[in-house]
């Protein structure tokens, strides 16, 4: 392929918003095409903590192996605590406020170990602004996205129009236990940085397992996780939630939904971590 085309690839795939690239070939193709023009060599690989240091600012679709249904999220750069480059949804999708979608299926670049045991840890780092929600999950259907429709998700948890929520197994509607989700103290803003951590135990409830959060406000400089007493040992239901088992997961999802003024950041995916002391 002549290096005109290449340059004309790159530049479709950075900067043209409208860009969909519907064939998953064709779209590494392009990026690596892109990477290659403007960094010299194809995307670094990454240890066990995720973060956007090695992507170009603008959008995160097709960059890496990162995949939206619709193109929405961007790389950005948080001049504020965070201080490197982030995510976070545009501000509109088709003049409407909306949410941007995100999966990235494991590869040379970066995977996370199998979750073999019965107990795992997942962590990542988020504004209190609107939605901020990480999942691990099964790319069943090879398209490079994680659906729930195609029961492809695992335990989503994060923040749900700024509280701390734990979801049941494979959905975004139905949030694990009895407790509503817990709101911000009045020491936390909504626009300070969070760390948030989510302990899954499989075994537990005969197999339908439990999940814990904790967190730490990044903003104010804490270094250790609270836990959040509402949200310890909640039943994820994950028996017959269509969610797939914790040893077939092999991709990372991620949703940031914006309303009319607060525009969620997140940063630092930690996948499966080996599991610490409180």
């Amino acid at each position: 392929m002549s290096l005109t085309i290449r340059w004309l690839l790159a530049i479709m795939l950075l900067l043209s918003p409208a860009l969909e690239v519907a064939a998953s070939e064709t779209r590494s193709r392009t990026t690596d095409y892109a990477w290659i023009l403007f960094h010299g060599k194809p995307c670094e690989p990454t240890t066990t903590t995720y973060d956007f240091e090695h992507l170009i600012g603008g959008y995160i679709n097709g960059q890496c192996g990162w995949v939206e249904a619709e193109t929405n999220a961007t790389i950005m750069t948080d001049t504020a605590v965070n201080g490197t480059k982030v995510v976070r949804p545009n501000t509109t999708v088709g003049g409407e406020a909306g949410q941007a979608e995100m999966s990235r299926v494991n590869d040379e670049n970066f995977s996370f170990a199998s979750i073999i045991t019965t107990d795992a840890e997942i962590s990542f780092d988020a504004t209190g602004d609107d939605n901020a929600i990480f999942a691990l999950g099964q790319d069943i259907n090879g398209d490079g996205m994680l659906s729930i429709v195609d029961n492809e998700i695992g335990v989503p948890f994060g923040f749900w129009e700024r509280l701390f929520i734990i979801f049941r197994g494979n959905s975004l509607t139905v949030r694990a236990g009895d407790e509503k989700p817990e709101n911000l103290n009045p020491d936390n803003e909504k626009t300070d940085w969070y760390r948030m951590r989510l302990r899954i135990d499989f075994a537990a409830n005969g197999g339908d397992g439990s999940g814990s959060l904790a967190y730490m406000n990044l903003s104010n400089g804490e270094t250790s996780f609270t836990d959040i007493p509402t949200m310890q040992n909640l039943n994820l239901r994950l028996l017959g939630s269509g969610a797939p088992g914790q040893a077939d997961w092999n991709a990372m999802f991620l949703l940031l939904r914006i309303d009319a003024t607060n525009i969620p950041k997140a940063d630092n995916l930690i996948p499966n971590a080996p599991p610490a002391d409180p």
